[in-house]
């Protein structure tokens, strides 16, 4: 079996840059081979050489590119099936809350489910956080969050609220050293 001459030329990846890049015809390329450098390569060669060598690694790059996107796209709906749950995972941690915020007065029991409830939730937000790393959310700060949670706790007890503010520093701090 004979070997391609573009293939063995000193000038192959030239050549090649010139039909990809440059969008340069075969016959021109061929004719600058034979001027440029006085290459004895013949146009059949030249032609042969583009059909089948660069031509197929320009199809097989192609079904790379193809199954990249795919899979990017699968990884994408996964992350973002995640995120859809971590956010109804906290629209219903905040239903709860809201439905206990709505009593007058709350027995150390509810109390104690509030604080874990709004536990639940500040792991739901560090897992939104981790996740809106990965993808693209508009930004969301720590502060707002905070004032959020604290709007939604207007009805509890003070002393639940400032523990709560303190807790909530700490959490926001330990985030900023990792």
């Amino acid at each position: 079996m004979r070997r391609c001459k573009v293939c063995n030329s000193p000038h192959r990846v030239e050549y090649e840059q010139m039909y990809l890049d440059k969008g340069m015809y075969v016959k021109d390329i061929w004719r600058y081979a034979v001027t440029k450098y006085g290459e004895n390569i013949s146009y059949p060669a030249f032609s042969r050489h583009f059909r089948y060598h660069v031509k197929q690694a320009l199809e097989i790059q192609k079904k790379l590119d193809r199954e990249r996107q795919a899979l990017i796209r699968k990884y994408l709906q996964k992350d973002l099936y995640i995120a859809e749950k971590l956010s109804d995972h906290l629209e219903e941690i905040e239903e709860r809350i809201a439905e206990k915020c709505k009593k007058k007065e709350l027995s150390p029991q509810e109390e104690k489910m509030l604080l874990k409830w709004l536990e639940e939730a500040r792991l739901t937000i560090d897992q939104i956080l981790r996740w809106r790393d990965k993808l693209e959310f508009p930004e969301i700060s720590a502060e707002d969050i905070g004032d959020k949670i604290v709007e939604c706790m207007k009805d509890f007890p003070p002393e639940l609220i400032e523990k709560f503010l303190e807790r909530w520093k700490q959490y926001v701090e330990s985030r900023k050293h990792h």
